[in-house]
């Protein structure tokens, strides 16, 4: 929230992050930029929007000031960025009601068991034809889950009641 504020005697505003911005409790982390490979320090996000935007499944952007782009982050920072939001008590929901899969590493060719989507939305994803993402810890793969483990993760969600 940017707060426009009359200074007396000066001329137009003063503009920038008001005292009860969700600017001063952001979440710090970081991200490697995928075109120069150097580690960022992200600090935009308060825990509860990160929160909000996991559970939800909208993508959480870094910024690169060298190359100055913007990528989302893989799914495995979106991982630890849950849980470092789940040792905080009051903000546990994160991970709480997420799906856990498999999926296999097109690179290793092992199963890995993947978690970070909450229910709603790998329910969304499957019924928008969204890409499902996975991430290999052994060898820090990311890939698109293929059409049978889609389909496999749908029918495990129907027969949970989903």
């Amino acid at each position: 929230m940017v707060t426009r504020t009359q200074v007396n005697g000066a001329r137009g505003f003063v503009v920038g992050a008001a005292r009860n911005s969700l600017m001063h409790e952001s979440m710090p982390f970081t991200s490697a930029c995928p075109t120069c490979g150097a580690q960022h320090l992200q600090r935009g996000f308060s825990p509860a929007t990160v929160k909000r935007l996991l559970a939800d499944g909208y993508p959480i952007e870094a910024y690169c000031v060298l190359c100055d782009k913007f990528w989302p982050i893989s799914v495995r920072e979106r991982v630890d960025l849950a849980k470092a939001l789940t040792t905080d008590e009051d903000l546990t929901g994160a991970m709480d009601e997420s799906v856990l899969f498999t999926s296999i590493c097109p690179n290793c060719f092992r199963e890995q068991q993947q978690q970070g989507y909450s229910r709603s939305v790998i329910c969304s994803y499957l019924e928008g034809d969204h890409a499902i993402e996975a991430y290999c810890v052994k060898c820090g793969e990311v890939w698109e889950i293929s059409q049978q483990e889609r389909v496999a993760l749908g029918k495990a969600l129907l027969a949970a009641g989903e």
